[in-house]
């Protein structure tokens, strides 16, 4: 250690009043220095050196480039199942404790440079986790809804869901999208879940929700939004169907309902099935004549629908208008 006497007499001298050292000397020392030692693998003695800087910013520089060429150490040893594993993982390595515990480094410096170690190998989970660990929620909020939740939700796993929901508790107004993801998603399981006491009313209220999800589809490349909202509004819509089936039926509800299964696209393979459902509603409301609110309003003899010709040939009835023009796609489109 060369440099080891000439920094420790340097610093002695500096401290004397009287004595004359050069400004620029301390600082050449704490750069060999450091070097030197981080050299021979003791990186944490060169942060230790690096802290007689006099300089705040520079200081805090050298100590962080540091700890980037040694954050990769903590790598292999990164087994964990939760946030609390994870932090107690890296606060209570050997390797950090001198930082933390003896120079009174910042935790975060370590979890700050973690975050990029992890974006550089694709590693969204250790990001996720550390984005946790610095309070970053609405980051690591969209990194879970992208990386995990949307899966989760396109294969009906709501359980998962509904736990990544939980880490934000409490922290819901820190997440820049939760008003327009987080929440709407909290309310679609709920709906799930209780679907038996809900109303119709309140399942087009939540399909408007879900609608507007629309708004963050720059959280996802291509039209992983658009599908996710296509899936999502099947499964109320789908619902609200057996609801119908059992409920007394209302010409408003009905027309309601049938835009919102128009709305999901002329691509969507579990449209047709949709509208089939609605349409033998309907039939049955006609046969009991439960429906009809407005018997002036009937389809134009003109027009030519398989829905109206199917009403035409086996109820020989009027059918409202504005629920064929739900239910037809040359009326409405995408």
């Amino acid at each position: 250690m060369e440099y080891f006497n000439p920094f420790l007499l340097v610093h002695f001298l500096s401290a004397c009043p009287l004595l004359f050292v050069p400004s620029e000397l301390p600082l050449k020392l704490i750069s060999s220095f450091s070097d030197q030692l981080e050299r021979n693998g003791e990186w944490q003695l060169a942060c230790a050196v690096c802290m007689f800087h006099p300089y705040d910013l520079v200081r805090t520089e050298l100590v962080r480039l540091i700890i980037s060429r040694h954050v990769s150490d903590l790598y292999p040893k990164l087994e964990y199942q939760n946030l609390s594993e994870f932090t107690s993982l890296i606060l209570n390595d050997p390797s950090f404790q001198f930082l933390f515990n003896t120079l009174h480094i910042s935790s975060n410096l370590v979890f700050s440079e973690l975050v990029l170690f992890a974006r550089a190998n694709d590693d969204v989970k250790l990001e996720i986790m550390c984005q946790f660990a610095l309070a970053n929620y609405s980051r690591a909020f969209d990194l879970l809804f992208r990386y995990y939740m949307y899966s989760d939700l396109m294969e009906g796993r709501s359980e998962d869901v509904a736990a990544n929901l939980q880490l934000f508790e409490g922290h819901e107004e820190e997440v820049q999208r939760w008003a327009t993801l987080g929440s709407v998603v909290k309310n679609y399981l709920k709906f799930m879940k209780d679907s038996e006491t809900m109303s119709c009313e309140s399942a087009l209220d939540l399909l408007q929700q879900i609608e507007d999800m629309k708004k963050e589809e720059d959280l996802f490349p291509g039209n992983q939004m658009i599908r996710l909202v296509q899936e999502l509004s099947y499964q109320v819509l789908n619902i609200v169907i057996e609801m119908l089936r059992k409920a007394e039926r209302d010409i408003s509800i009905l027309t309601k309902v049938g835009l919102r299964i128009n709305s999901l696209g002329n691509f969507y393979m579990k449209k047709s099935t949709l509208q089939a459902s609605l349409e033998e509603i309907l039939l049955h409301c006609l046969s009991e004549t439960q429906c009809l609110r407005n018997e002036e309003l009937r389809i134009p003899a003109a027009v030519d629908g398989r829905f109206a010709q199917k009403v035409a040939d086996e109820e020989q009835q009027s059918v409202p208008y504005t629920f064929y023009l739900a239910l037809n796609d040359s009326y409405f489109s995408d």
